[in-house]
């Protein structure tokens, strides 16, 4: 087996940021993680009884590349005595967070292609009452009292989130524990017999699109996500896409999203027309995100209090944007084909198999087109 590479430390110090936690090998599991506000801290990973575990030095320059190496060293000393002791019951998780974490550290995040969808439920949509629910040593009552409390709240929660919410929930929430039951941690899975029925119902296939009437209201409401939903009627792309978008991925009259970034895992393109433009420009360019201050979960729970509010009903959500863009582009007469490219939706069966046509004018015209049937919408002049 190679060697593992050493890091300098001129190469530590001229480590830059990026969009997300970026991490650099120092070998035997000392690692310098730099986050995207520029901090970088050393962490020390390594396995002990067959469970990952991490630990924090310290944070660079104030812990020298030096120092992180000696204190690595006296860790992996401590790891030794520890191995040669027995592993006892209490290493287990006690609490269902605990769980729910072990479980995405060591199946979501090396199996998902996009875990941060997973981690996203559980960090910000499962309460801490719920996560403080003891699941070591599960009898027989134990394990009625857990599910009835796990299914209590998911039934609640479909109510003020919708059932699509909730059943999501139910999956992150079964696997973890079938996880657990299949690595010794509980004997009898408390979740097995839950099933959708039970909790969120049976989920029905979405057609929302907005009226012109509820877009001109949104496009008028006066509110921090202003600027990404009116963003998300005018480019018909994924609320997940828009919010990792930096600056630089916006370049000659494009946004090029990414093949790492993309549902599909195709790399895509989305025209700029002037009114995005127009909309882009209005924004501070402190940081590398165009969306920095926003997450996809708090635009979410905005719009929901905001229909609520102005008595929108049913409401719609982020995604219907990208649905009224689809259907309102077919009404205008674009061919449904050039609609799907501008959306990266996958083709099917023979175009799918042949057609590699990228209709770079067509997708063009057809979002300029978009862009002004909007704008006459919401009551602006087009000022071309």
């Amino acid at each position: 087996m190679a060697k593992a590479h050493r890091l300098l430390d001129s190469q530590v110090r001229a480590f830059f940021a990026k969009s997300k936690d970026r991490w650099e090998n120092d070998g035997n599991g000392l690692y310098i993680r730099i986050r995207p506000n520029g901090t970088k801290t050393w962490v020390l990973r390594r396995k002990i009884h067959g469970r990952t575990k991490k630990t924090t030095l310290g944070t660079y320059p104030r812990t020298s590349l030096k120092d992180a190496r000696l204190l690595a060293a006296a860790k992996r000393t401590e790891d030794i005595e520890i191995a040669k002791k027995p592993v006892e019951l209490g290493d287990s998780p006690t609490l269902f967070g605990e769980l729910l974490n072990q479980y995405f550290d060591e199946h979501v995040k090396p199996n998902y292609r996009r875990p941060r969808q997973v981690r996203m439920y559980i960090d910000n949509r499962v309460t801490d009452r719920i996560k403080e629910l003891q699941v070591s040593d599960l009898d027989a009552q134990a394990t009625r009292d857990f599910r009835v409390a796990v299914r209590t709240w998911l039934r609640k929660y479909a109510v003020t989130s919708g059932p699509v919410g909730a059943n999501r929930l139910l999956a992150i929430f079964k696997q973890s524990t079938k996880f657990g039951t299949a690595i010794g941690y509980l004997t009898v899975d408390p979740l097995r017999e839950l099933t959708r029925k039970l909790v969120g119902g049976d989920e029905k296939p979405r057609d929302r699109t907005l009226t012109e009437r509820e877009i001109r209201m949104l496009w008028r409401a006066d509110s921090d996500h202003q600027s990404l939903l009116r963003f998300l009627l005018l480019t018909g792309q994924r609320i997940g896409e828009a919010q990792v978008m930096l600056w630089d991925d916006l370049r000659d009259g494009k946004w090029h999203i990414p093949a790492t970034v993309s549902k599909n895992a195709r790399p895509h393109w989305v025209p700029i027309t002037r009114e995005i433009e127009a909309l882009l420009e209005k924004l501070p360019r402190k940081r590398r995100k165009v969306f920095e201050n926003l997450s996809a979960t708090a635009t979410q729970a905005w719009l929901r209090r905001w229909c609520d509010r102005e008595k929108v009903s049913p409401r719609f959500t982020p995604h219907d944007l990208r649905r009224t863009l689809v259907t309102g582009m077919n009404d205008l007469g674009v061919e449904p084909y050039i609609v799907e490219k501008l959306v990266n939706h996958t083709m099917t069966g023979v175009m799918a198999t042949y057609n590699h046509a990228e209709y770079e004018s067509e997708r063009i015209a057809s979002a300029n087109a978009w862009s002004q049937h909007v704008l006459k919408i919401v009551g602006q002049k087009d000022e071309r």
